[in-house]
C-alpha cells in the first residue's frame, strides 16, 4: 500500500539506530546484529509484495521495541549494564568538579573585585555565597529544561551527549575542571595579594562554612528529585538513604569544628575589635596606656580575637588556608604577636617596678593577668606559634 509520500529508508534506518543508541545496555555490535536481522525480515517482506514502507515497520515490529530491547539486554549482561552506570557516575562526579570550579571562580571575582572598594570581609563572603547560589540555581534550571525537552520528544537525556562517548565527555570534563580550577587558584592568589589579611580572614570563614551547607544542601536535593523521579518507592528509599548519608557526611566536614577556636570560628562573631585587640593596638603609640587598659581588662570572658584576624584561627583553620593567603596571614600574626610580647613586657615592667616599691598586691594583679593571658593563648583552639607565646607568657608570670 502506498502512502503518497517519499520513503526515505537510509533516513528511517538512522533514526532506528539514533533510538537503540540512546540504551545504554545495547552495544554497537549489538545495533549491527539487530539491523542485519532488520534488513533481512525487510527482503523477505519485499518478496511477499509488500512496499518499502510496510517492510520496515512490519520488520522493526518484529525486532521488538528499544525499550524491551534493553530490558533483554540487561538480563542477558547484567555486568556491562552496571559497567555504564559507573562511567555515568564518574562522569557525573566529573560533572560536579566543573560546576563547583566555576562557582568557586565566580566566589573568588567577587573577592578581587569586592576588596578593592570594601573592608569587610564578611560581606564579601555573603555576596560570593549568593553568586555561588545564582550560578547552582542556574545550573539545575538547565538540567531540569534538557530533560523536560528529551521527554517531549520521547528521547533519552543526554542523548547528544552519548554520542560524544564517556571517554571524550570524561577527557572534556577533566580539561574543564582543571582550566577552571587553576583560573580561580590564580584569582584567589591575586586577590590575596591586594586586600588585608583581616578581610580575607571574614571573607574564608563565611566562605568555607557557607560552602558546606551549600554542598549539603544540593547533593540532598539532588537525591530527592532522583527519588522522585522513580516509578517506585521501594527504588526511592535506597536512593534517599545514600543520599541524607553523603550529606550527612559532607556537613561533618565543615571547618571551624570542635578543634576550631571556640568562640572564634563563627562569622558572627566579627564585629568590633575586642578589648585586648584594642590595648595592642593603644600599644603601637603607647605602651604605658596599653597596659593600664590591659590591667583592667577581663580575660576570662569572650574572645581575645575577632573572627577573621589572624590570631583568632586555630591551626587546623590555618592550615586549610590558600598557601599565598597562608603566608599573608602568617606574617600578620607574626606582627600582632610581637605586639603583645610588647605588651606583656610592659606589663611585667610595672608589676616588678609595683614589687620594689613595696605594693606587692599591684605586682600580683600583674602576674595574675599574664598568666590568663598565657593560659588563654595556650589554649588548643589557637594558631601553634600563639600557643608557644602563651606558654611563655606563663612561665614568666610565674617568675
Amino acid at each position: 500500500m502506498e502512502t503518497g509520500t517519499t520513503f526515505d529508508l537510509k533516513a528511517r534506518l538512522a533514526s532506528w539506530r539514533e533510538g537503540l543508541k540512546n540504551h545504554s545496555a545495547i552495544g554497537s555490535d549489538d545495533i549491527q546484529e539487530l539491523e542485519s536481522h532488520l534488513l533481512d525480515t525487510m527482503d523477505a517482506m519485499r518478496r511477499a509484495r509488500l512496499s518499502e514502507e510496510e517492510a520496515f515497520l512490519v520488520a522493526a515490529h518484529r525486532i521488538g521495541h528499544p525499550e524491551e530491547l534493553e530490558k533483554q539486554y540487561r538480563c542477558v549482561r547484567p555486568a556491562a549494564v552496571w559497567r555504564d552506570r559507573a562511567q555515568w557516575m564518574i562522569v557525573g562526579i566529573m560533572a560536579m568538579w566543573v560546576v563547583s570550579g566555576v562557582s568557586h571562580l565566580a566566589s573568588n571575582l567577587v573577592l578581587l573585585l569586592g576588596g578593592r572598594y570594601a573592608a569587610n570581609g564578611v560581606a564579601l563572603g555573603y555576596g560570593g555565597l549568593a553568586v555561588q547560589l545564582l550560578l547552582l540555581g542556574g545550573f539545575a534550571c538547565l538540567g531540569q529544561r534538557q530533560l523536560a525537552q528529551a521527554s517531549v520528544k520521547n528521547n533519552r537525556p543526554l542523548s547528544g551527549v552519548r554520542r560524544l562517548g564517556i571517554p571524550g565527555l570524561m577527557i572534556g570534563l577533566l580539561v574543564t575542571a582543571v582550566v577552571v580550577r587553576i583560573s580561580s587558584g590564580l584569582v584567589q592568589v591575586q586577590a590575596v595579594r591586594m586586600i588585608s589579611a583581616t578581610v580575607f580572614g571574614g571573607y574564608f570563614l563565611v566562605a568555607r562554612w557557607g560552602e558546606a551547607i551549600l554542598t549539603t544542601a544540593m547533593v540532598f536535593a539532588v537525591g530527592l528529585w532522583i527519588a522522585r523521579s522513580q516509578r517506585s518507592i521501594k527504588n526511592a528509599v535506597p536512593i534517599l538513604m545514600i543520599v541524607m548519608l553523603f550529606s550527612a557526611l559532607t556537613a561533618g566536614c565543615k571547618p571551624g569544628g570542635a578543634s576550631g577556636n571556640s568562640g572564634q570560628s563563627t562569622p558572627s562573631n566579627q564585629t568590633a575589635a575586642s578589648g585586648f585587640e584594642s590595648c595592642l593596638d593603644l600599644a603601637k603609640s603607647d605602651t604605658n596606656a596599653a597596659v593600664e587598659a590591659f590591667l583592667q581588662l577581663d580575660l576570662s570572658k569572650g574572645a581575645l580575637f575577632s573572627s577573621g584576624t589572624p590570631l583568632s584561627y586555630s591551626e587546623v583553620e590555618f592550615i586549610k588556608l590558600p598557601q599565598a593567603a597562608m603566608e599573608k596571614v602568617q606574617q600578620q600574626a607574626l606582627a600582632d604577636l610581637a605586639l603583645v610580647k610588647q605588651l606583656v613586657r610592659g606589663v611585667k615592667a610595672k608589676g616588678q617596678q609595683a614589687k620594689s616599691t613595696g605594693n606587692a598586691a599591684h605586682a600580683k594583679e600583674c602576674d595574675a593577668q599574664l598568666a590568663l593571658l598565657g593560659e588563654r593563648l595556650e589554649g588548643p583552639g589557637n594558631l601553634k606559634i600563639s600557643q608557644l607565646v602563651g606558654k611563655a607568657i606563663r612561665k614568666m608570670a610565674a617568675e
